[in-house]
């Protein structure tokens, strides 16, 4: 079956890749010769699939990639990047959940002479910059959970159980969602919880002190598949999931097996894997000397249980998406 979705904030994407060339030169090294340093917190659950993703594009063009993984620690990101400049690495990538830390990575590798990305990341105020940001519309995407709730669940009282608090994707959710409830009738934010691990095991133990609190929701808005594993969980052991209304962020794979079992009501779609090759193919253009934009959004999509297996994005990607890759950010549509 073949898939469309257009997205219209990549005209710039596209635009600036018309112009390949124009504000750099190009490096005379090949890029099988190169290496770029890459920074995340660890390889579970979505980060595994967003490391398959960078692998394919990069392994496409024979470029080594380096990975150091932080757990989220502030400290360990700036030393990931000072040792990646001290190695004299291309290019750097960095997924950061602390903005000052970001900040300070970005000062590090701009006065090393490295070229630094970063991805779903929010940089502090100050003097270093990233070449490229790549992001889906975190902002969007709490606009979004709040205006499909209000339609589909009006008068709800939601709960929302999001992820590590400070890291820029959790935040701008929660002001899109905010700013929605701010302007439109319809819904009402009862009860908000970071789970900084992302742990299942800690959100089920969340939910059930908050289920046990006599909390009134009707509502649960999981920021990530494990945030919502845990919700349904807890639910469940208290006999109100057919109570309760279960929306997830990601729509990954154990976001699916609950469609399937039709314990989860809807989610937004946000495949990693697409998302790192995205990332990837905007590094591998700087690399070849073509000036990329400086911020790129991938696609999201609001799925429900009657049409979730038509529309949610996978997040398993291999080689064949190489050409869905070229394709999208030619045109802007993601074609698969």
């Amino acid at each position: 079956m073949l898939k469309k979705l257009s997205v219209v904030l990549l005209v710039i994407f596209i635009a600036s890749f018309a112009f390949a060339g124009s504000g750099r030169e190009a490096k005379e090294k090949a890029l099988d010769e190169m290496t770029v340093g890459v920074v995340l917190p660890y390889f579970q659950g979505w980060f595994n699939y967003w490391n398959i993703g960078w692998h394919v594009v990069m392994d496409e063009y024979g470029i080594e990639t380096e990975v150091v993984l932080t757990n989220w620690e502030p400290e360990k990101e700036i030393q990931a990047v000072r040792d990646f400049v001290a190695k004299g690495v291309d290019a750097i990538t960095i997924t950061s959940g602390n903005p000052d830390a970001a900040q300070t990575c970005c000062q590090i590798a701009n006065d090393g002479g490295v070229p630094i990305q970063i991805c779903d990341t929010k940089v502090a105020e100050g003097p270093g910059e990233p070449f490229s940001d790549v992001e889906f519309d975190w902002y969007d995407i709490g606009e979004k959970f709040g205006r499909n709730i209000a339609k589909y669940w009006p008068g709800s009282k939601v709960v929302e159980m999001q992820g590590l608090a400070g890291f820029g994707p959790v935040e701008l959710q929660k002001e899109g969602l905010r700013d929605f409830v701010a302007k439109e009738d319809g819904i009402e934010l009862v009860h908000l919880e970071h789970i900084n691990d992302y742990g299942i095991e800690t959100t089920l133990n969340t939910m059930r002190d908050i289920i046990q609190g006599g909390l009134d929701f009707d509502v649960v808005i999981g920021g990530a598949q494990e945030q919502t594993q845990g919700s349904i969980e807890a639910l469940k052991a208290a006999g109100m999931l057919d109570e309760v209304v279960v929306v997830s962020g990601n729509g990954g794979p154990l976001d699916e097996e609950n469609f399937a079992d039709g314990e989860l009501d809807a989610c937004i779609s946000q495949p990693p894997g697409f998302h790192a090759m995205v990332a990837a193919t905007v590094m591998i253009e700087f690399l070849k000397g073509n000036e990329p934009p400086k911020l790129t959004y991938t696609p999201t999509v609001w799925c429900m249980q009657d049409d979730w297996q038509e529309t949610v994005i996978p997040w398993e990607v291999d080689e064949t998406w190489v050409p869905v890759v070229e394709n999208f950010i030619r045109t802007g549509k993601l074609e698969y």
